[in-house]
């Protein structure tokens, strides 16, 4: 056997930390050993470093930590103890365990009063900025009492058009449950009243929140200040309480839940500041002084119309960005909270021009861990700033960010000065018809590859989306009725004055199912026409003010328009992934439309995607870096960074089968997934496949280095795993909190 001495590595992990070149040369290679026995201890693997062999002669590049230690990193240097090599890992430990009713640890009634008073003491009402108690706990009568209040995130299940509104009785061989009608604890009892205010609980309104899994909060601090966030933080740490974060509840992933049910929920909703700072430079994450302008946003600001929709600032922030004659970038849904989205990468309309949510975030101010209040930019606590930007919630409590704002991207003609007015373009080519198995497939085909070379083509002056359904059921759906058709939309939104004819001409010659629009600026202008007649185009066209509109009830007044409407509920699984350039050379459109209809019109007892989109609101790729226009570094992984789409399937139909909810995202999982992800090195943190395996998710999101290098952050700054979420850096399997 061979003699070695351990040796810590006395240069300290920040020296690993900062040389990112010798801390990302590759996370486990052939010459280490998963495990070691050296002197009679055991030590594990962690990850290979050049300045391990460079700084401090070890024997090889391996860094260790000894089993039952502080966690401090080590390497090996020639010397007298024996040595053993262990091929096979050791065993991941339990996950840490969270206190739950009845135990111990659970808050005693007085321990709960006394933390109550804490909350509400340093503020004049004990009602936060959402009409309900500061601090609400489960056992408390008044939590389950209904109150009406504004509130649009309450899912109306009439909307839904449930399948059994009574009793259910079995079809065929299978019984189809739609999750979104059956009983829940979120909205179960609750309603819209004739004055058009949701009807809930406190403790419904409060839980409320996109979900898979129904677990709810035990206790929830609705904060306003950094010390109420700090307040409820020493609470759960004493008590060993899982911590839950959300502000608008629009998250995919159950991760606004935290690590389990009965957590200690800390709302950010009421973090309402928005101030626009115009005229003073700062610096951004490529240590360049950014001019623009920038904002100071709260944590509880949405992009579009809060679902609360009285409180300050409730219009989002497009709306007040574009107050101060400025674009910004953000999500493609009016409800989507600012700092879930911008954590965890960021997409969104402007993307294509301005770069990823990430690539906007200048500072954030947060609570860490250990209750203390921390701030991080690229000169201060950069190694946080890293992490957050794309690293996905686990870091520490944000409730406050700054981002970047920018120019408009038009002039006006008569006084040269830069403005919104009539800026942007959005055009719409839909395709409707019966659906034929011979030609359908292979004419949807054609036009979803002309799609995506025009798509990459045209970017950053464009963001575009492609839309594919295949209609199986006698629903209305707007002016068609679905049974045995298909419908295929393409839009695309311009920004600039410049009108420009690319969008028509790519797809001009494809005429059979077109549908044409009255382009009369009198007559029904907008309205469907019969078929291709005088006055009738085949795009669907208006200038508006505003970019990030979806509804337009007044054909001739782009100002006049709306977001369409949006809500909280079970969210369905997909598969969903983003892919680079080659999409226009390789055979993902072909496996696309292979794994949709066709596939059931081949196999009608087995499953098939109902249906696609492909998300052109990536950046547009610099060509020289292959990388996104404004790439500013961060966590987010190379696979998203040089990709141009984000790609996912919108359920799941069978020709002869009733499938019930987990055939449906089995067949995603064990399926679907493998069909397509070999087209694709990433995922997007925010809206990736829920049932993602272990080592997988990890891999999609970041990348082995840069998760290496999340950890080792991690573990600095929340070495307990107080915050915890699902597929977040902390839960791998494997990972164990410092005792």
């Amino acid at each position: 056997s061979n003699m070695e001495l351990a040796m810590p590595l006395f240069f300290c992990l920040a020296l690993l930390l900062l040389n990112a070149a010798a801390a990302e040369e590759g996370s486990c290679g052939p010459g280490c050993c998963p495990r070691k026995k050296v002197g009679g201890e055991d030590y594990t693997f962690v990850y290979e470093s050049d300045a391990a062999t460079s700084h401090q002669g070890c024997l090889d590049p391996c860094v260790y930590t000894r089993d039952g230690g502080n966690g401090s990193p080590i390497c090996f240097k020639a010397g007298k103890l024996p040595v053993q090599c262990i091929k096979c890992k050791k065993l991941p430990g339990l996950p840490k365990k969270y206190c739950q009713p009845g135990e111990k640890c659970w808050p005693t009634a007085e321990q709960i009063k006394k933390f109550r008073h804490t909350i509400n003491e340093n503020h004049s009402d004990t009602k936060s900025c959402l009409k309900l108690e500061r601090f609400v706990y489960i056992g408390d009568e008044t939590a389950h009492q209904k109150v009406c209040l504004p509130y649009t995130g309450l899912i109306n299940q009439t909307d839904k058009q449930c399948k059994w509104p009574g009793p259910r009785s079995p079809t065929g061989n299978y019984q189809t449950p739609d999750p979104n009608c059956d009983q829940n604890p979120f909205v179960t009892g609750a309603y819209y009243d004739e004055n058009g205010l949701a009807c809930m609980t406190p403790y419904q309104f409060l839980n409320n929140r996109n979900y898979k899994k129904e677990w709810m909060a035990a206790f929830i601090v609705t904060a306003d200040t950094p010390e109420d966030i700090q307040h409820a933080v020493t609470f759960a740490k004493k008590h060993k309480l899982g911590i839950s974060v959300f502000s608008t509840g629009h998250d995919m992933q159950d991760r606004n839940a935290g690590p389990g049910p009965n957590t200690l929920l800390v709302r950010t909703t009421c973090f309402r500041n928005w101030e626009p700072v115009l005229n003073e430079a700062i610096e951004d994450a490529q240590g360049h002084k950014w001019k623009e302008g920038f904002a100071i946003v709260g944590a509880g600001l949405s992009f579009g119309i809060n679902f609360w929709t009285t409180l300050k600032n409730a219009k989002g922030t497009y709306e007040l960005a574009a107050e101060s004659n400025k674009e910004t970038v953000g999500g493609t849904c009016h409800s989507v909270g600012i700092v879930g989205w911008s954590i965890g990468g960021g997409r969104g309309w402007t993307s294509p021009k301005y770069g990823l949510g990430v690539d906007q975030l200048l500072h954030v101010d947060l609570v860490s861990a250990n209750g203390s209040l921390i701030s991080a930019n690229p000169s201060h606590n950069a190694d946080l700033f890293y992490a957050v930007r794309g690293g996905g919630g686990g870091f520490g409590i944000i409730y406050s960010i700054k981002i970047k704002l920018h120019k408009p991207s038009c002039k006006d003609t008569d006084t040269g000065k830069l403005t919104m007015k009539k800026c942007y373009t959005m055009n719409t080519a839909n395709w409707t018809g019966d659906y034929d198995k011979i030609h359908t497939p292979i004419r949807v085909q054609k036009i979803l590859e002309s799609f995506v070379k025009w798509s990459v083509k045209n970017r950053p002056s464009w963001n575009s989306i492609a839309q594919l359904w295949y209609l199986n059921t006698s629903t209305a759906d707007g002016d068609y009725t679905g049974k045995n058709k298909y419908k295929l939309i393409i839009g695309a939104n311009q920004f600039g004055h410049v009108n420009s004819t690319s969008f028509q001409m790519a797809f001009k010659d494809f005429t059979t199912d077109r549908i044409y629009f009255n382009t009369s600026t009198t007559s029904k202008p907008g309205a469907i026409c019969q078929g291709k007649e005088a006055g009738c185009g085949d795009i669907w066209q208006i200038k508006t003010d505003k970019y990030w509109c979806e509804e337009f009830p007044d054909y001739n007044n782009g100002s006049n328009c709306t977001d369409s409407p949006w809500h909280l509920e079970r969210w369905a699984q997909a598969i969903r992934f983003v892919v680079n350039t080659s999409i226009e050379n390789n055979n993902l459109i072909k496996d696309l439309i292979n794994t949709w209809q066709p596939s059931c019109d081949k196999n009608p007892y087995a499953p098939c995607a109902s249906g696609y989109q492909i998300h052109g609101d990536l950046p547009a790729i610099n060509h020289t870096s292959g990388r996104g226009v404004f790439f500013s570094g961060g966590a987010v992984s190379d696979g998203f960074r040089d990709s141009v789409f984000q790609v996912f399937n919108y359920g799941v139909n069978s020709a002869k089968v009733n499938l019930t909810f987990s055939q449906q995202e089995e067949w995603m999982h064990y399926t679907l997934g493998p069909a397509l992800y070999p087209y694709s090195k990433a995922s997007y943190f925010n809206e990736a496949e829920y049932t993602l395996s272990p080592g997988q998710w990890e891999e999609r999101f970041w990348g082995k280095e840069k998760h290496c290098k999340l950890l080792e952050t991690k573990m600095k700054y929340d070495p307990t795993f107080t915050f915890a979420c699902r597929h977040c850096v902390g839960s791998e399997v494997g990972s164990e909190p410092e005792k």
